[in-house]
């Protein structure tokens, strides 16, 4: 969570200053980059079945997931491969603007489409907590564990364990 708050602080501070201090809106540009690079780095290191990996986007995978609604959601990989996308590619444009003449609508083009994707992620979140609460909901009840019927009367247990055991013949 603390990285997402770096990310999303970062660049809703760069567009509010988008017409505002160059000073500010190219640190927090800087921050979205170091903030992706970063993450891109923890990806390459987590484990395959670590939150922190990122798996690569795939058809069949997003096709079975969807027949059978099982395992981890294959939209998390096309969703964080389109947001690194979009948004690394406004920061990354936005630092190489100052350099090159002629980048700067590109940037501005490419920054207005981040918060389009942005509010598909949030919207994809929230529809697969929905989504999830809605199968619990669906469940059969027998799929919740019952508690196992007793045998035998407790006392008739008791007096069995108190009696005592043969000794072994030879």
């Amino acid at each position: 969570m603390g990285w997402h708050g770096v990310l999303s602080g970062a660049f809703i501070v760069a567009f509010i200053t988008m017409d505002g201090p160059m000073n500010m809106h190219r640190f927090a540009g800087f921050v979205v980059i170091f903030a992706i690079l970063a993450r891109l780095l923890v990806a390459t290191m987590a484990p395959v079945d670590s939150p922190l990996y990122v798996p690569r986007p795939s058809l069949s995978g997003l096709v079975s997931y969807l027949v059978q609604a099982k395992g981890r959601n294959p939209l998390i990989a096309w969703m964080a491969t389109a947001l690194l996308i979009s948004i690394g590619m406004a920061s990354i444009s936005g630092l190489m603007a100052d350099a090159m003449r002629g980048l700067d609508d590109f940037h501005e083009g490419v920054a207005m489409v981040a918060p389009i994707v942005i509010g598909a992620h949030i919207a994809l979140v929230l529809l697969g907590h929905w989504m999830k609460s809605i199968r619990k909901l669906a469940e059969p009840a027998s799929a919740t564990p019952q508690p196992m019927p007793q045998t035998a009367p407790i006392a008739a247990r008791d007096q069995a364990r108190s009696r005592p055991s043969r000794p072994l013949k030879f």
